[in-house]
This record gives structure tokens, C-alpha cells and sequence, in this order.
């Protein structure tokens, strides 16, 4: 029974991960899933979800840029600031050199990518596979990328983890 109780509130490690880097000072205190619980309102719970979401799509990007998809040497990295303006990756070439920076946005959202792309016309932003499917033929596709994940995968994922229903 014990065991059953224990599982039911496991916080699967890239999400307790993600949760660790977007909110380093909540994540020393509690873990995700006891952060969730101590929500009081449904709107803060959507910002944590949302908040978290947003960074385990970053580093799950980021895990796939750095585990084959740039060239030899190359690398890529989080800006160390959860609240950096404008871009969320940083890529350096086999000299340690910037090569360039990417947005990611976690979202179902076509505006919210227009919106950025407009803030920072020169940043090009890594999107889910929802949104890039419905603005690859446009304009905006031209600066976007996909990200290969599913913002309904991540909001499932995440909000398990919430709710404590992840699994072990």
C-alpha cells in the first residue's frame, strides 16, 4: 500500500528537472507535484503548469540538439536566466563561438509565435509541432522550427505530474 501511495505522487525526472530550472528557489522548498498542490487558485496552477511546460520543452530540445542534431563539436546550451529576453538557446560552434540563439514557445497558440517573431524578427523560434504544421506555408514558417513534440504531449505530462498520476 505504502508503495502504491509513493508512486501515485511520483514527479517523473525530466519534468522535476524542468521545474527545478524555471523556478530554482520554489524547487529547493518542495518538490513539483507538493508545489502544485499548494496552488490556491486555478490560475496560479495554470502558470505553473504553463511555466514548467515551457521549460521542459526547452530542454528537451535542448537534449536533442545536443544528442546528434548539430554538427561535431557544436553545442547548445540554456540561457542562464529562466526570465531571458527574446531567446531561450544558445548554440556554439566547435570553437566555443555563438553561432546563434533560438526561442522556444510551448504553445498551441499561432499568435503567440507571431508575436515573438514580431518582438525579435531576427530570432528564429522553435515551436510545437501543432503550431509549426499550421504555419510552416506562411511568412512566419520561414523563422520557425519544430520543435518534434506536441504541445497536447507536454500539457498531458506536465499536468500528471501535477496531479500526481505520472506513474513510476
Amino acid at each position: 500500500v505504502l508503495a502504491n501511495i509513493l508512486a501515485s505522487n511520483h514527479v517523473p525526472p525530466d519534468i522535476q528537472h524542468a521545474y527545478e530550472a524555471a523556478y530554482p528557489e520554489a524547487s529547493k522548498l518542495m518538490d513539483f507535484h507538493d508545489k502544485a498542490m499548494s496552488m490556491g487558485s486555478t490560475e496560479e496552477m495554470r502558470g505553473l503548469i504553463n511555466g514548467v511546460k515551457g521549460k521542459l520543452f526547452e530542454t528537451t530540445y535542448l537534449d536533442e540538439l545536443n544528442n546528434g542534431s548539430l554538427p561535431d563539436g557544436w553545442h547548445a546550451e540554456l540561457a542562464k536566466s529562466a526570465t531571458q529576453p527574446g531567446w531561450d538557446i544558445s548554440i556554439f560552434n566547435d570553437h566555443n563561438h555563438l553561432q546563434s540563439v533560438l526561442s522556444a514557445k510551448a504553445t498551441e497558440h499561432a499568435s503567440y509565435i507571431n508575436h515573438a517573431l514580431e518582438l525579435y524578427p531576427d530570432i528564429d523560434v522553435v515551436s510545437t509541432s501543432e503550431v509549426y504544421a499550421a504555419l510552416s506555408g506562411t511568412p512566419a514558417g520561414s523563422h520557425l522550427i519544430d520543435g518534434g513534440i506536441s504541445n497536447v504531449d507536454l500539457h498531458q505530462a506536465t499536468q500528471a505530474a501535477a496531479d500526481g498520476t505520472a506513474g513510476g
